[in-house]
């Protein structure tokens, strides 16, 4: 009786301690309410029909908001759409696919407060057998770019929010300049030595991988 006592009390104290050490399985563990920040949230667009919308407070940390305070609008009508919730503060947006057949001027809101970011959707986006990368000017540590977007047509494509621009390396974005007929010039900053990296660009949910390849020699400064 004594060993069925000893027993039966073990076997209470191992499943008491299982259930403290388990951690809680719940996503809404993670969730840290907060008010948006226009001037820090960020919206990035990955096609005409879904975006990526990360929600920050003043002090620039990640804040949750409940589903039904998320709004995009054309003018004063609301766009149809399912919210994601990725991780703390980061959603996706997902347009209906029915209501996207026209050009439309997107803006986001978060608790009825509108984000710095609008798009322009129904647009011909750049095509890449016509969109082009070359350098402009370049020192030891500098380079100028020029990239200039083209549709499928070779017309060139003028986009209301700039192009991303995504080197591969540890390279640096000075300035991004919009100089007008789907024209931009890009200056980077790469540390000293030789030099190989390629460079994506996304425009418009586009994703133009390795677009550009630049090589710098030190020996005699040229671009291969």
């Amino acid at each position: 009786m004594k060993w069925f006592l000893l027993f039966t009390l073990i076997l209470f104290v191992s499943c008491a301690h299982e259930e403290v050490q388990r951690a809680p399985s719940s996503e809404a563990e993670n969730i840290f309410y907060g008010d948006a920040d226009p001037a820090k949230s960020i919206v990035k667009m990955f096609s005409s029909q879904m975006y990526f919308v990360e929600i920050k407070d003043a002090n620039s940390r990640h804040v949750d908001r409940d589903m039904h305070e998320f709004e995009i609008r054309e003018g004063s009508k609301k766009i149809g759409m399912k919210v994601k919730r990725v991780l703390r503060g980061r959603y996706y947006f997902i347009l209906n696919e029915a209501e996207n057949h026209s050009v439309k001027n997107l803006d986001f809101y978060v608790a009825n407060v509108k984000l710095k970011f609008s798009f322009r959707t129904g647009l011909k986006p750049a095509h890449v057998a016509h969109t082009k990368m070359k350098v402009l000017r370049q020192t030891k540590s500098t380079v100028k770019i020029e990239l200039v977007l083209k549709d499928e047509n070779g017309r060139p494509v003028e986009t209301p929010e700039a192009p991303e621009i995504i080197p591969d390396a540890e390279v640096q974005i000075e300035k991004l300049e919009h100089m007008g007929n789907g024209n931009w010039q890009v200056t980077l900053k790469y540390p000293g030595g030789n030099q190989l990296f390629y460079i994506s660009v996304r425009s418009q949910g586009v994703y133009f991988k390795n677009l550009f390849r630049f090589q710098y020699v030190e020996t005699d400064g040229r671009t291969q």
